[in-house]
């Protein structure tokens, strides 16, 4: 029996489809992964979130300090390091699928760090610094201020008034500061061009430039947060760059000044 085989035209045909069909499956493919990566991120947002609140009920209701030494330049003890005793480790701090840690070496995330440092390499977020700077409301609502802010401290809990809607930390560029009291150190960027090597929308300090300390939108535009409650949830990064009337970005301060 004689069995008729394809023609040129046939197996084009075909292969046409095929090529449709993947162009179609494939975007939904990749979107499906990204969801799943964002999800393991908030996941380990989460886990911070937990050790952030059971630290504070240890330490007399006070936030860790984000870190410690003589000085910037010789930092020998971060906020991860204040954290590691409750979450037990350290993956939970490089927990976002999402970051390109091949493009961001540690050498950049750590500015030459004293001989004693801890390096913590590998860190998938940042923290909010603004909440622990001292009056920060006053230096934010005055926009021609541009001193910086002081050390990062502790800060008692009970001078959150909306611990719900403050920013503890989230997605970013780096370990360490993300938001600057001074607006002459801020930047928010929401569409492209992006500065230097990033390539998702971000909002945070302008300085330096080559390295950026950013909160970066890398989940469909948008980031995972956690705030001062200890609960953690995706927003776009336009969303969380809201200011009142005078320029302050109130989700990354502790006052309630979102009206003023």
């Amino acid at each position: 029996m004689n069995r008729k085989a394809f023609t040129l035209i046939e197996l084009l045909v075909v292969i046409a489809i095929i090529a449709i069909l993947a162009a179609i499956l494939f975007p939904v493919f990749a979107q499906a992964r990204e969801k799943a990566r964002q999800a393991a991120c908030g996941s380990g947002l989460r886990q911070v979130g937990l050790a952030f609140a059971q630290y504070v009920q240890d330490y007399d209701e006070t936030t860790p300090q984000i870190w410690f030494g003589p000085n910037s330049m010789d930092q020998r003890y971060f906020w991860m390091d204040a954290l590691l005793p409750y979450t037990k480790s350290n993956e939970f701090f490089s927990s976002c699928p999402s970051k390109d840690f091949d493009n961001w070496q540690p050498s950049q995330q750590i500015p030459t760090p004293g001989a004693n440092a801890k390096a913590r390499e590998n860190v998938s977020f940042a923290v909010n610094s603004l909440y622990a700077s001292a009056n920060t409301a006053a230096k934010t609502a005055d926009k021609q201020d541009t001193t910086p802010p002081i050390r990062e401290t502790g800060v008692p809990y009970s001078e959150f008034v909306v611990p719900t809607n403050t920013v503890l930390g989230g997605d970013g560029s780096g370990y360490y500061i993300a938001y600057s009291a001074s607006n002459a150190d801020l930047k928010v960027e929401t569409q492209p061009p992006y500065t230097g090597t990033i390539k998702f929308p971000n909002l945070g300090r302008l300085t330096p430039v080559n390295n950026p300390n950013r909160f970066i939108g890398r989940h469909f535009g948008g980031a995972n947060f956690v705030y001062c409650d200890g609960h953690a949830k995706w927003s776009k990064i336009s969303d969380v760059a809201k200011t009142n009337s005078n320029g302050v970005l109130h989700l990354f301060t502790i006052e309630d000044d979102e009206n003023k």
